[in-house]
């Protein structure tokens, strides 16, 4: 089980179909969406059916191994080559915002020059621990994320599962304790007693 409780077998369970079901999803063309652009001459569009971004197919495979499936293999999307006149469209389905499905998309491009710009909040941070766990792309995440572990004082005592969670994935030993040693400590002896915490 992951965090929040939900059955876990090595990615976290995103199931919320685009539109529809999941058999039977309907994937939005590029006209009926604003495309934000990640990068302005990228091959591929991710749409979640709510936000269309544009990004490099060969930055976004050459990060995940997921995604080189999707984009490079043989998968349907895989077998068409996109260009930056006509993009190919990919759909996927995810259970995070699209704001941070953006961010993660930015952190794959390079496109944030400093530590002192990745203020995010603590949610975002449980959702790129989702997407990297996803896309098995942790590394592409890891710097910028201990780098905000490094400027917080404190983290609040709801948000402390999911970032134990995010500590995991990004593989970060130091933050892991902090975290857990703050959180229980923020703990009444009911807390420490209930059934979600032993």
């Amino acid at each position: 089980m992951d965090y929040l409780g939900r059955s876990y077998n090595g990615t976290p369970n995103h199931r919320h179909p685009v539109n529809g079901s999941l058999d039977d999803p309907v994937i939005p063309t590029g006209e009926e969406l604003e495309v934000v652009d990640v990068d302005p001459t990228g091959d591929a569009i991710i749409s979640t059916g709510t936000m269309s971004i544009r990004v490099s197919s060969h930055l976004m495979s050459q990060s995940s191994p997921v995604f080189r499936s999707m984009l490079k293999g043989r998968f349907m999307e895989g077998l068409t080559e996109g260009t930056p006149q006509n993009p190919k469209l990919t759909a996927v389905k995810e259970d995070v915002p699209d704001e941070h499905l953006l961010e993660f998309c930015r952190l794959i491009h390079h496109t944030i020059d400093d530590p002192k710009d990745f203020t995010q909040e603590e949610a975002l941070i449980i959702s790129l621990a989702d997407l990297c766990a996803k896309y098995q792309c942790y590394r592409v995440a890891k710097y910028w994320v201990a780098c905000w572990f490094n400027k917080q004082d404190r983290v609040s005592a709801e948000a402390s599962p999911g970032l134990l969670w995010a500590t995991h994935v990004f593989k970060l030993e130091e933050e892991f304790t902090k975290v857990s040693s703050r959180w229980a400590a923020s703990m009444n002896n009911t807390e420490i007693e209930s059934p979600v915490t032993r």
